[in-house]
């Protein structure tokens, strides 16, 4: 056909190669529901990475992934809108300057894990290192030049 692409095989890897060592597996069987993070026992599902183990075939398991039902999503929007309570909960009573400050303790907390972010990325979606990294750093200035923005608004609008 004269529509025909070029293939290339899919990326592998096996024991025997450096990388396959750095293969993350995150374990994403938690949930997050009125503010507590807790283990989930219910169903879940494989994450895989677009990168193949050269023995089997098959793409390489990198976590796990709680799969939530009806009742537990109602459950969270339950938990979210008692949080909110009509604008009356803890976040949208909190000052400008509380919210930076969480918001900033939770990207500090990320940094601290700069590295291993960086390493799922790369098995996630099959990024080369600089360019999961260059995604991360980009995320947390994102951030940053978002809070900016928000303290100059709030000075702007005092």
């Amino acid at each position: 056909s004269p529509f025909a692409l070029p293939t290339a095989p899919p990326a592998s890897v096996d024991a025997s190669d450096s990388m396959w060592d750095s293969r993350p597996f995150v374990d994403g069987r938690k949930t997050c529901v009125g503010g507590a993070v807790e283990a989930w026992s219910g169903p879940s599902e494989e994450v895989t990475s677009p990168v193949f183990d050269a023995r089997t075939g098959k793409r390489l398991v990198i976590g796990q992934l709680a799969t939530m039902g009806e009742v537990d999503a109602v459950r969270a929007v339950e938990a979210s809108a008692a949080a909110w309570d009509r604008g009356q909960g803890a976040w949208p009573q909190m000052s400008l300057a509380e919210r930076i400050e969480r918001v900033e303790g939770a990207v500090a907390a990320l940094k601290e894990r700069r590295d291993e972010i960086v390493n799922v990325l790369m098995w996630e979606i099959a990024k080369n290192s600089a360019d999961a990294a260059a995604e991360f750093d980009r995320t947390v200035a994102f951030i940053g030049k978002t809070i900016e923005t928000l303290r100059r608004l709030d000075e702007e609008s005092a």
